[in-house]
């Protein structure tokens, strides 16, 4: 290889100030992007021409890919939040209500009259009566527009799980509660 023109087969008449005649020089630039809302990880954005550049040849792309980070408290999945709601076996029996801080700080009231329960006889669903405080095992709320966002701004569903802790109990209070139950 030449060591006058590099192989190129030409040497520049004057150097330029900027490459000092390499044909290439470092830059920094500051790009922003606003990422569209409910945007899923592992999207891809790619920046045309924003790369490296070699003497003589076209520029590379920047190809940024998204991360989602796990949150203490929701999990997405599509447009869906799903998130875990306690009950101690009191709430289950006889009625619950709790306030639900969202991700976007909004506080959503909930309880046990939002409930939906289904009736697998009947294969249909219905909504808890004002006096229907039990609140049946592996049941879950589910309230519309309160996911992530989706495709043509429509919201995905807050689906809360509702989950009923049983206590230990004694032997004491397991003959109180075979008293209670018929």
């Amino acid at each position: 290889e030449c060591t006058a023109c590099g192989g190129h087969g030409w040497v520049p008449q004057s150097k330029c100030s900027k490459c000092g005649g390499h044909g290439v020089h470092q830059e920094t630039h500051t790009m922003s992007y606003t990422l569209v809302a409910g945007t899923v990880g592992g999207t891809r954005l790619i920046f045309k021409g924003f790369g490296d550049q070699a003497p003589h040849a076209n520029s590379g792309d920047v190809i940024l890919s998204v991360n989602e980070l796990k949150h203490s408290r929701f999990l997405r999945k599509g447009e869906n939040l799903h998130s875990d709601v306690y009950l101690t076996l009191e709430e289950a029996l006889l009625g619950w209500s709790r306030e639900i801080e969202h991700l976007d700080g909004e506080i959503l009231h909930v309880s046990h009259h939002d409930v939906v329960k289904s009736d697998p006889v009947m294969s249909k669903t219905m909504r808890s009566k004002p006096h229907d405080f039990v609140t049946p095992m592996g049941s879950s709320l589910q309230i519309g527009g309160k996911g992530m966002a989706g495709s043509g701004y429509k919201r995905g569903a807050l689906v809360l799980h509702l989950k009923i802790q049983i206590p230990e109990l004694s032997e004491e209070q397991q003959e109180g509660v075979k008293f209670l139950l018929p």
